[in-house]
C-alpha cells in the first residue's frame, strides 16, 4: 500500500483547541482515548482567564494515518518515518486576541451568488466541444485548502476585529521559556493518530477600548516545503523525538553537517561581495575647512 502524499495526509487532518482546568494533565504518558473522554467532559472547559496568570492549551491535531509499527524500545506502537516526517513540515501558530463581547452578535450576512455550470447547448448544427480540451476550466478551486473551520458557538466572533496580545510560532522560543510540549497518541477507538502541542500563553494586561474582554485563541497549522532539522534539540518536537527515541543519532549528526554546510555556502557568497562605507561622503564633508 503507497503511502499518502503530505498534501493528503493534510487535507484530512482535523484541529481542534481545548483549553481545560488544571485537572487534566499533559497527555504525556496517557492512553489516548481516555485522554480523550476526560478531556471532552463539559464541567474541565474553561470558561474564564484571569490576568496576569499563564494559561496552558492544547492544539490536537487529528491525523488520518492508521499505519501503526512496533516500537524498537518496547511493546508500544511506534508512529511510522512517513508520519514523523510529516510532522516534520508542519508549523503550528498560535494568535490570541482580545474582542469585544459586542461583536457577539450575529453579522450581516453577506449577499451570496448560486455558483452553476456552464450553460449547454443542444442546437442542431452547433460543434460540441472535444472532451480532451486543453482549455482550462473557469471554475477555480476552492481556496483555502483545507477550509478554515470554526465552532458553531463560536462563529459569531469571526468578524470581529479586536486587540492582538499574541502572535507566535511553536517551538520559536527555548523549551524553559515557553512551557511548549509535543505528545503523539494513537486512538484506538478512532484509528487515528493524535498529535497534541501544548502551549503556555501569559494573559497580559492591555488597555483596551472596551471593557470585559473575550479573549479569542486561534490556531494555525502550515505545510512548509522543509523540514525541521533534527539538529534543533532544543525544539519541543525534535525534543519528543530524541526522548522517544524515534530517530537515530546518526541522522541528528547528518542533517547537523547538512545545516553547517549550508550556512558554510552562505558565509562564503556574502564573503564575496566588497564592503562599502556610505557615509564616508558625508563625514569627509563636515571635516572639511569651509572656503
Amino acid at each position: 500500500m503507497d503511502e499518502p502524499s503530505f498534501e493528503e495526509l493534510f487535507s484530512s487532518c482535523l484541529l481542534e483547541v481545548a483549553v481545560p482546568d488544571t485537572s487534566i494533565e499533559f497527555p504525556e504518558n496517557a492512553l489516548a482515548d481516555e485522554w480523550l473522554a476526560s478531556l471532552n467532559q463539559p464541567q474541565v472547559d474553561r470558561k474564564q482567564a484571569f490576568f496576569d496568570e499563564r494559561l496552558h492549551l492544547f492544539l490536537i491535531v487529528r491525523i488520518n494515518h492508521p499505519r501503526r509499527h512496533r516500537h524498537s524500545q518496547g511493546h508500544s506502537s511506534a508512529p511510522s518515518a512517513h508520519l514523523i516526517d510529516f510532522l516534520r513540515h508542519i508549523q503550528i501558530s498560535l494568535e490570541a486576541t482580545y474582542i469585544s463581547q459586542k461583536s457577539a452578535g450575529p453579522p450581516d450576512a453577506p449577499p451570496t451568488a448560486q455558483v452553476v455550470g456552464p450553460p449547454r447547448s443542444s442546437s442542431v448544427g452547433l460543434a460540441t466541444p472535444r472532451p480532451t480540451s486543453i482549455h482550462p476550466t473557469i471554475f477555480p478551486p476552492t481556496t483555502p485548502n483545507p477550509v478554515p473551520s470554526t465552532t458553531e458557538d463560536d462563529r459569531k466572533y469571526v468578524q470581529s476585529e479586536g486587540t492582538l496580545l499574541l502572535a507566535s510560532i511553536w517551538g520559536s522560543r527555548p523549551i524553559e521559556q515557553s512551557g511548549e510540549r509535543f505528545a503523539l497518541l494513537f486512538s484506538e477507538l478512532q484509528g487515528i493518530w493524535l498529535g497534541v502541542y501544548e502551549f503556555a500563553l501569559d494573559i497580559s494586561f492591555l488597555r483596551l477600548p472596551f471593557t470585559d474582554p473575550l479573549l479569542c485563541l486561534t490556531c494555525f497549522a502550515t505545510l512548509r516545503e522543509r523540514a525541521l532539522s533534527f539538529s534543533q534539540t532544543t525544539h519541543p518536537f525534535i525534543s519528543f523525538l530524541l526522548r522517544e527515541g524515534l530517530i537515530p543519532s546518526q541522522d541528528i549528526a547528518e542533517d547537523g553537517s547538512s545545516t553547517h554546510n549550508d550556512l558554510d555556502d552562505g558565509e562564503q557568497d556574502a564573503n564575496v561581495f566588497e564592503e562599502v562605507n556610505l557615509l564616508d561622503a558625508l563625514v569627509i564633508g563636515l571635516s572639511s575647512d569651509p572656503r
